[in-house]
């Protein structure tokens, strides 16, 4: 529960903070809970969860969020300014990008701490 507890404060920081840092902070626990549970999936001969999916998505939402952050930060100034040719797809697809990500947060997120662990648990020791 300590990855997924992280996981979920890290998602509510970066749309608190709403800084890239914070986004990129928050996809490294989505990408540890998501290894997590696929480990744990294997180790216990399981089928995978109904969560692995939704984290993959999220990781490659964060993951791209990021990228295009890399890429802004080589659009010269002048560019960033009159918002002409790549100023105004960035932004768009960066809006596009944090509204997926926080449809994929409230759906994996929702839970407190506890009762995922408890699920997890007994989905694991039931097999």
């Amino acid at each position: 529960a300590e990855v997924y507890t992280t996981a979920q404060k890290l998602g509510k920081t970066a749309f608190k903070t709403e800084d890239i840092e914070d986004f990129h902070e928050w996809r490294k626990y989505v990408k540890y809970l998501f290894y997590q549970r696929a480990a744990m999936a294997r180790v216990m001969q399981l089928r995978r969860s109904e969560e692995e999916k939704p984290l993959k998505a999220l990781g490659s939402v964060l993951g791209a969020l990021n990228d295009l952050s890399n890429l802004d930060a080589f659009v010269p100034e002048k560019e960033k300014k009159t918002g002409l040719l790549i100023t105004k797809p960035i932004r768009m697809r960066d809006q596009q990008l944090r509204l997926r990500a926080g449809e994929l947060n409230r759906m994996l997120f929702a839970e407190k701490p506890k009762r995922f662990a408890s699920k997890a648990a007994k989905r694991f020791l039931e097999g």
